[in-house]
């Protein structure tokens, strides 16, 4: 009783196991990573099945048995369109003599991914490798003697097809069919409806191009708070749309808070959006003395699938001296001028004086 038995519970614990990856996936944060252009994408998918015998070489199978695999799919993405696949299978097989078979198989080989929507994948692919295989009760003849060679290796070849559907960024099902022979033994059609779990869901894929900034001059450092110091894009690279996206500009040296400066409901995938930079600086700029570059920050945050999400990047800005001053418009000799100084209050009042004692101009 406890052979016939050993098959079943090594199925189900071949489960137990991959079910607790795809849990341990689910739980982990996305955070910020390299772009996507960065390295190879990694894959991680667990495909329970049903195999189908079409034909055996003493038709010793019965109609259906549960199958499962645990798989790693690669992408390289200057190639997305190729794939690289392998994994590990097990097929629990019953035998119509009363017994049941269990095949344990290893393969690798191509694939292809078709993109036809942001959240849907089509595929197709080939494996190419080897199975072990044994009676999980040995078969006996009439006597109760086992037979010899109840246990074997052999070559496996699939191909197939699927479909896959991104639930998360980091998460997808998918349903797939494909056609199994194992060389000199045996054939199947395995139908399968799994989970995948993708590494490349964990890192950021949201691009913010290079900021291209302008000068600032301190003495005009009200203007910065509604006329632009620089600009740049965010690029959404996800399969999901961003939404709530938040753009603020930041130095600790002059400023006492992030300025807010573009606030964009919605971005969809493959998307752009430009916006411009402003900055609230505080009266402490006029103390820059000297030309200097000075360090800032953009910092970008959004929501990805109703999960919030934040990064930034550092940059240089040019910060000319407090006494510097472009003369293109007159008007800006005004910024050296401050209203509550004694000698402007002085000329003020007496020209109110004179005002009022001459009477308006006629």
């Amino acid at each position: 009783m406890l052979r016939r038995t050993v098959g079943g519970y090594s199925f189900l614990l071949f489960f137990l196991m991959c079910f607790s990856v795809v849990s341990f996936g689910q739980e982990l944060t996305p955070g910020a990573g390299k772009n996507k252009n960065e390295g190879a994408i990694f894959s991680l998918n667990l495909v329970p099945s049903a195999e189908f015998p079409i034909e055996t070489g003493k038709d010793l199978l019965g109609v259906i048995g549960p199958s499962g695999s645990l798989g790693v799919q690669v992408i390289f993405p200057k190639v997305p369109l190729f794939a690289i696949n392998g994994g590990f299978s097990y097929t629990f097989l019953p035998v119509r003599a009363e017994t049941s078979l269990s095949l344990l198989t290893l393969s690798a080989g191509p694939g292809l991914n078709f993109e036809i929507a942001p959240r849907f994948i089509i595929s197709a692919f080939g494996l190419a490798g080897g199975f072990f295989g044994f009676f999980n009760e040995p078969l006996v003849n009439a006597e109760s003697i086992p037979y010899e060679n109840q246990q074997g290796f052999g070559m496996s070849l699939e191909a197939g097809a699927g479909f896959t559907f991104y639930l998360t960024p980091y998460l997808s099902i998918g349903l797939q069919g494909s056609y199994v022979n194992y060389l000199g033994f045996s054939q199947g059609i395995r139908a399968s409806l799994g989970t995948g779990f993708h590494l490349r869901g964990l890192s950021r894929k949201v691009e913010l191009s290079k900021p291209q900034f302008q000068p600032v001059f301190p003495a005009y450092f009200k203007y910065y708070d509604t006329r632009k110091v620089g600009g740049a894009s965010i690029t959404n690279q996800e399969r999901f749309p961003l939404t709530e996206v938040s753009v603020s500009f930041m130095t600790s040296r002059f400023m006492d808070a992030p300025r807010i400066c573009v606030s964009i409901p919605v971005i969809q995938p493959g998307a752009s959006a430009s916006f411009d930079l402003y900055a609230l600086f505080n009266e402490s700029v006029l103390g820059n003395k000297e030309d200097a570059n000075l360090s800032v920050s953009v910092l970008v945050d959004y929501k990805l699938n109703g999960r919030k999400r934040s990064f930034s990047i550092n940059d240089s800005l040019r910060v000319w001296n407090r006494n510097a001053v472009t003369w293109d418009d007159d008007r800006k000799a005004a910024c050296f001028v401050n209203p509550r100084a004694p000698e402007v209050l002085e000329v003020s009042k007496n020209m109110a004086g004179i005002v009022r004692k001459e009477g308006p101009a006629g």
